[in-house]
């Protein structure tokens, strides 16, 4: 009755595959969400001025989503907000801290925007863009001045301005610690500099993210030239790879040192989210295939893994081919590179490795 029973599942999970084969992640929609617009209009009513809000709260919403999917310097080319082009990719909102007076209104909005039609829009206007979400990373900012070497301390000053900076819209979630006794436990300042990957393991599984990166600042200054400020970009994931690159940020003697950390900031973020978005760009011109096969240890596995699957953008497509108690094998029909496509599904908690034969599929924790 148990292999009945089994068979009878995998026959419906088979058929759910099938009928879910196209662009898998119009399904989940996560970098199609806008959310915490604020929207705040004035008119001769309350009821005229929620009109206006709601469709002004629209236009920000896709401007920001444009923003956070497309490259920099490509925003341009993007369609322009009109109200056509709203009525036909916005699937949702929803208002919340609504408040009203006789003339006005004011809220927080959240847009849902159709994945399907916003990409239709998209490679019409021949844009570039990226859906792939990083795994959160925990932020690092070492300071080092006249001889020290800070992190948790309150004096860093570099560690406060990352922590008033506003909450990243963009593909990649950056957490900075607040400095408390377990931080102090997981990693100390000569443990970041010197990259202990082992430490900073430690405080990225702490705060359940992908990797970390360490943000080592040196600020100087010479009379008359104002202050200079140098940072070290190191990103640390966790599958053991590690980027780095280095920034300087001047400033004219009027600058104070926070306006200086506050630019530096921003502008790190953005270099961080564009190279994302770089890496992970959809090229429709290259659309390959490839078998995998998955171990699987239930049936909770393999619904795990189709629905991970859906939730990837590269992934055009895929389907089972084979199941049996101890493995599924799934031809995916992909964008881009096998490189390419590993790195997505590493983001989702599944390990995409190369075997003798077919490539080899596995989930990363309990399944």
């Amino acid at each position: 009755m148990r292999v009945r029973a089994w068979l009878a599942a995998v026959a419906i999970f088979a058929v759910t595959v099938a009928a879910s084969s196209g662009f898998s992640v119009a399904q989940t929609g996560g970098a199609f969400k806008v959310v915490g617009v604020p929207i705040d209009q004035t008119a001769e009513s309350a009821a005229a001025a929620r009109t206006l809000a709601l469709a002004a709260g629209q236009q920000e919403a896709y401007r920001r989503l444009v923003r956070r999917l497309a490259l920099l310097g490509d925003i341009g080319t993007a369609p322009a907000a009109s109200p056509a082009l709203l009525r036909e990719i916005v699937s949702g909102i929803a208002v919340e801290s609504e408040k009203t007076s006789s003339v006005r209104y004011l809220a927080s909005l959240t847009v849902d925007f159709d994945p399907a039609a916003v990409r239709k829009r998209f490679l019409a206007a021949g844009l570039r863009w990226a859906e792939t979400q990083s795994k959160p990373l925990v932020v690092l900012p070492v300071f080092r001045t006249q001889g020290t070497v800070q992190l948790w301390d309150r004096t860093n000053i570099w560690h406060q301005t990352w922590r008033d900076a506003p909450e990243s819209d963009g593909l990649i979630r950056l957490i900075v610690p607040p400095g408390e006794t377990s931080d102090l436990a997981a990693i100390s300042p000569s443990q970041a500099l010197s990259g202990d990957e082992a430490r900073i393991s430690v405080i990225a599984e702490q705060y359940g993210a992908g990797g970390a990166l360490l943000l080592a600042a040196t600020l100087s200054s010479e009379p008359g030239t104002g202050h200079v400020l140098a940072v070290s970009i190191n990103r640390f994931s966790s599958a053991g790879s590690h980027r780095a690159s280095t920034r300087s940020f001047a400033a004219n003697p009027d600058t104070t040192v926070s306006e200086l950390m506050t630019l530096a900031v921003n502008q790190v973020r953005r270099d961080i989210e564009e190279e994302w978005k770089f890496d992970n760009l959809l090229r429709f011109g290259e659309q390959q295939e490839l078998v995998a096969v998955a171990p699987l240890s239930g049936l909770r596995a393999l619904i795990r893994i189709k629905r991970l699957l859906q939730s990837v953008a590269e992934i055009r497509s895929f389907e089972l081919i084979s199941v049996t108690r101890e493995e599924a094998r799934f031809r995916l029909r992909y964008l881009g590179d096998p490189a390419q496509l590993e790195f997505a599904l590493a983001q989702k908690d599944l390990a995409l490795t190369q075997g003798a034969v077919d490539w080899r599929l596995a989930l990363k924790g309990p399944g």
